[in-house]
């Protein structure tokens, strides 16, 4: 059987994230924090 777009049901892919804070101008982040973030595939596309 060959797989085809039809035969798999496609999923968004959820990617994790973490950067440094270079700058900011926002109060609950400041410059050297580390922030972590769930990117899911649904709001990229």
């Amino acid at each position: 059987m060959y797989a085809t777009r039809s035969t798999i049901k496609l999923k968004p892919i959820n990617e994790y994230g973490v950067a440094k804070v270079l700058d900011s101008g926002h109060p609950n982040f400041k410059t050297g924090d580390l922030v972590c973030v769930l990117l899911d595939g649904k709001s990229i596309a």
